[in-house]
């Protein structure tokens, strides 16, 4: 926007579970309501500033995340269908004049902890190698501080995985 302020309004886009997406008509309806609606809003940012004008930018938050990108544990790589699905929903934004920020989403984890965004198979390779990735101690669990600023394989094998024995914590104080 040659280098002057905008303001990005919008709103967050996409489906918390499977297909992730809604079908391209309804995007399609939606992404044009959304345009419509910004045409036809009275809102006027304040000025920059520098006292400039600033302009409202048309825009979505679309939720992507890693398990609907990469399903698959043996495979490992994007999905063909999703990231023909993405491009689809990112053009059909684009072609109302919605710019699009891609959100890498994720809530509580994924869905073995009642969320979604990491795909099963992280997690579960988490909980089988606990005991070897860095643990959460800033001075080092056991004295010795890894590439990560933090101890490495020291830990005890703590558990990642949700469950009635092992319920998840408030990680904030």
């Amino acid at each position: 926007c040659d280098g002057k302020e905008v303001v990005l309004l919008g709103g967050n886009y996409g489906i918390k579970a499977p297909p992730y997406f809604p079908p391209l008509e309804v995007v399609s309806k939606n992404a044009r309501s959304m345009a419509e609606g910004l045409k036809k809003t009275s809102y006027k940012p304040p000025p920059a500033d520098d006292g400039s004008p600033r302009r409202v930018v048309p825009t979505v938050r679309l939720n992507c995340f890693w398990e609907h990108a990469m399903p698959d544990a043996l495979d490992r790589s994007i999905d063909s269908g999703f990231k023909e699905n993405l491009e689809a929903v990112v053009k059909v934004f684009a072609d109302e004049g919605i710019y699009v920020v891609l959100d890498c989403h994720q809530d509580a984890l994924c869905t073995t902890n009642g969320g979604e965004g990491f795909p099963w198979w992280v997690t579960a390779q988490m909980q089988e190698s606990s005991d070897v990735g860095c643990c959460t101690y800033g001075s080092g669990c056991c004295g010795y501080l890894g590439p990560c600023g933090y101890g490495i394989g020291c830990c005890g094998g703590a558990s990642y995985i949700t469950s009635s024995e092992h319920p998840l914590e408030s990680a904030l104080p």
